[in-house]
């Protein structure tokens, strides 16, 4: 997930034709779609420091039980994984829905 390229076939697109403009398109929309891509955003937006910091928001774990994670659609898999690694620990319990796809099932999300 982290550092992998979303665009998977740019060598394919890229080999015939004008190579060095479609380059530079595809690397436009690499970088267009790695500010979009929820994994990254929540890996941006979501911190543990001294508290739970969401964006602009901070939550004192201390005073916390439980934290409770619902997601649905076609990302939750990577936003689940993102907030795993935010939070540093496995999830003891969550629900989350999703279509099945292979992205998911390679990247252990099943």
């Amino acid at each position: 997930m982290r550092g992998s390229r979303i665009i998977k076939n740019s060598s394919d697109l890229s080999a015939k034709g004008n190579v060095q403009g479609r380059r530079v398109v595809l690397d436009i929309a690499e970088n267009a779609l790695q500010q979009v891509n929820s994994y990254n955003l929540i890996r941006q937006f979501v911190k543990l420091e001294d508290k739970l910091r969401i964006g602009t928001m901070a939550y004192d774990l201390e005073k916390v039980n439980a934290i409770y994670v619902v997601g649905g659609g076609k990302q939750v898999t990577y936003v689940a994984a993102a907030l795993e690694e935010v939070l540093r620990t496995g999830f003891v319990m969550g629900l989350l829905s999703r279509r099945k796809d292979r992205a998911a099932e390679q990247n252990g999300f099943v």
